[in-house]
This record gives C-alpha cells, structure tokens and sequence, in this order.
C-alpha cells in the first residue's frame, strides 16, 4: 500500500453474510490477503484513484517468504495492475535500464 496510507484489518468474518467496509483515503495501489487461505494464493490488489504506477509499494515483487500461490497470484495481479494503469513491463524496462549518450 502506498507508503502514507494508514493499513486496516477486517479481523476474521466468520458468521455467514458477514461484510466489511473500508474507506480508502490515499491514492495508490493496495494489495489484500485472507489470511486463512493466503497459502492457496487468495489475494487481490485495489487501485484508489488514478496512480503513477511507477513507485508504488503495491506493485513490488512478491516476497521469497510468501507461499509459491501467493507469489505467482501477486506476480499476476502486478501485471493486471500495471495494464490497467497503462504501464508495460517494457515500459519499465527502458526506463531503468543503462543509456548511454554520445
């Protein structure tokens, strides 16, 4: 989530029919997890407003330490994103890649 963003926690909703609401206040792209169901790869990604996609904490690579499900559904959700954000994977390439000027 973007770095000015204050997190939030829906706890466990257990009883049937039971909702959650958030009110996000800050640009940017949010990842989100169920905890319980994190290992079959359960999260999903919310884009708040119309954000550079470059810099955002939301779109960093998956952590080693997640589970392998977790980590390809996060390398996929990372690629909707920044499809939707209008940035390529192409785009970053030539942005942070060496140039050299003569």
């Amino acid at each position: 989530m973007p770095d000015d963003a204050t997190p939030w926690d829906s706890g466990m909703l257990s009883e049937q029919g039971a909702t959650f609401e958030h009110t996000f206040e800050t640009e940017g792209v949010y990842d989100y997890v169920c905890v319980p169901h994190e290992v079959t790869g359960m999260l999903g990604s919310i884009i708040v407003g119309e954000p550079d996609a470059h810099d955002q904490p939301g779109l960093a690579e998956p952590q080693d330490s997640l589970p392998d499900a977790a980590q390809t559904k996060i390398e996929d959700l990372n690629t909707m994103v920044n499809e939707a954000l209008g940035h390529t994977h192409d785009e970053e390439t030539t942005e942070s890649g060496d140039h050299n000027e003569g």
